[in-house]
């Protein structure tokens, strides 16, 4: 995909609004700060499950090396610069899935990890929010060009085939996935601390960014 060319849009305190839709999610009983960690949590056990092909790059999405941030403090530094709604992760985990579904080289890794991260959420926050804010201000969150995010963005929209409306029954079951693998991370972290005290001392330290 050619993105030379693409003009950087509106200006870092620009915030564009829904004229005519409005995506209203449901109330599940969730507050924020649970949906995010849930979410962190669970791409974090997804990258460490998965090992990047050492070849040449798969995606637009992938980096040369492993970005400093460790992703948790990525989600963290979205959500506060943001100000997203929460539903907007529990969106941007269904898009990711589906666009592993969709194609493989989008599978998630150390190595493309925040810039799928970073994008799903955009997507998800002008697609289900009030207000949103220009595609400059999510460059500078996430810490790439106007001009990549415009790239990424494309490239996100076109795997996805632009289907990203989520149903209520479909949201209620995107929650209780990530439930279920939060809970299954709790129980497998309690044994290994039982027999490693050492690294559940290590996994208690928070890297911010």
């Amino acid at each position: 995909m050619d993105c030379t060319g693409m003009q950087d849009a509106g200006n870092a305190t620009d915030v564009l609004y829904h004229d005519v839709f409005q995506y209203q999610i449901p109330s599940v009983g969730e507050d924020n700060e649970a949906l995010i960690a849930m979410f962190a949590g669970t791409l974090e056990d997804e990258i460490l499950r998965s090992i990047p092909k050492k070849c040449c790059q798969t995606s637009n999405f992938h980096s040369a090396r492993e970005p400093d941030i460790p992703v948790a403090a990525y989600v963290n530094r979205i959500a506060s610069l943001s100000n997203c709604s929460s539903s907007c992760f529990v969106l941007a985990w269904r898009y990711l899935r589906q666009l592993e579904e969709n194609d493989s080289k989008f599978a998630l890794n150390k190595l493309n990890v925040h810039r799928l991260v970073i994008t799903s959420v955009m997507i998800a926050s002008k697609f289900i929010d009030d207000k949103y804010f220009s595609n400059q201000y999510w460059a500078r969150v996430g810490g790439i060009s106007n001009s990549e995010l415009n790239c990424l963005e494309t490239e996100f929209l076109f795997a996805l085939s632009f289907r990203l409306h989520v149903g209520r029954a479909e949201y209620y079951a995107l929650i209780s996935d990530l439930k279920l693998r939060n809970n299954k991370l709790t129980v497998k972290t309690e044994c290994k601390s039982d027999s490693n005290p050492i690294m559940d001392s290590v996994r208690m330290i928070n890297v911010s960014g």
